[in-house]
């Protein structure tokens, strides 16, 4: 069985599906298993069967790619911090599952179906951070009591536009001083 196809061609890796794969083109991986996230493509990429991860763990710099996936997980530690897709185009999420804790960096982010999962009280689901526009559209944040931060540091001209429609905050525990969105402007 092949690991991955673009239409009807078979590719043996992911890796050479994404070095075959041209602007606006869908990788499709048949094959469970964990993989790195390509840089550099405005690409789709689908996991046709489940248990497609991204092992995300580190920031990985995505040269400007705008990206869509579809059913796919990204594993990120529990609690490191800048740890995310760096010097993303436009990213789209649809039905896929994030656990850890990520920060977010696309020119615009948007999940649709989600799920975000953390199980460490002192790390967030997710920090909107350098994202400029953010929509979470019917997600669900599994976390120890706090789930999205809405915060950057030291960019006193930064904005961000964050959404968040029809989703579910699911804690584990109370966090002291903490809500499940949390809005910082200390440092800017």
């Amino acid at each position: 069985q092949a690991v991955a196809m673009i239409g009807e061609q078979c590719f043996a890796s992911l890796d050479a599906a994404f070095a075959a794969a041209k602007a606006d083109d869908e990788v499709k991986i048949n094959k469970a298993g964990t993989y790195k996230v390509p840089t550099g493509k405005n690409i789709t990429i689908t996991g046709a069967v489940d248990g497609v991860v991204f092992d995300n763990i580190g920031a990985h710099n995505m040269a400007g790619a705008s990206v869509t996936f579809n059913n796919v997980t990204f594993d990120y530690y529990p609690n490191v911090d800048y740890t995310g897709l760096q010097h993303s185009g436009h990213l789209v999420y649809n039905n896929c599952t994030f656990n850890g804790q990520v920060f977010l960096y696309g020119n615009t982010e948007t999940f649709n179906q989600c799920t975000f999962n953390q199980n460490s009280a002192g790390a967030y689901n997710v920090w909107t951070y350098g994202a400029k526009e953010v929509a979470f559209n019917n997600c669900t944040f599994n976390s120890a009591g706090k789930s999205v931060l809405i915060y950057k540091e030291k960019d006193p001209n930064f904005n961000a536009n964050v959404s968040v429609e029809g989703s579910t905050f699911n804690a584990s525990a109370a966090v002291a001083g903490k809500a499940a969105i949390e809005i910082d402007t200390s440092l800017t």
